[in-house]
């Protein structure tokens, strides 16, 4: 399912211009070495499971996504804010393409701030999927 699911969210990226547009580079778990800003790196992972009337086929998974986004300090994080609105201005409540899926909520936006030679944000979605 995590396969699936990570297909998803980079099918969300690659169809999504205006998140393509200010960022070049979306790698799931890690950035290349060579990677340089911006670009993002998303991971899935903390899944919980609630049955729902003690059936196992009544079950809703919730997988924790997030997203970090390193962009240029430079500009006193304006890219890195500009990125992450246009992230949650259309991952927000939106759709993913897999089987299961029943729906994705943002519950965390977090400003790093600078660090070594980025500035960072992290978001964090809750997805929702039919057990």
């Amino acid at each position: 399912m995590i396969n699936e699911i990570a297909n998803a969210v980079y099918k969300f990226y690659a169809g999504t211009e205006a998140v393509k547009s200010i960022l070049p580079k979306f790698y799931f778990q890690q950035a290349s070495q060579t990677a340089m800003p911006p670009y993002a790196v998303f991971t899935l992972g903390s899944s919980n499971i609630l049955e729902i009337a003690g059936k196992n086929t009544n079950r809703i998974e919730t997988i924790e996504l997030n997203i970090s986004i390193y962009a240029d300090p430079d500009d006193g994080g304006t890219q890195a804010v500009n990125i992450a609105e246009a992230i949650t201005s259309n991952l927000d409540w939106t759709v993913l393409d897999f089987s299961g899926f029943i729906a994705i909520k943002r519950i965390g936006y977090e400003t790093i701030g600078q660090i070594d030679d980025y500035y960072a944000i992290i978001l964090t979605y809750e997805i929702l999927v039919k057990g």
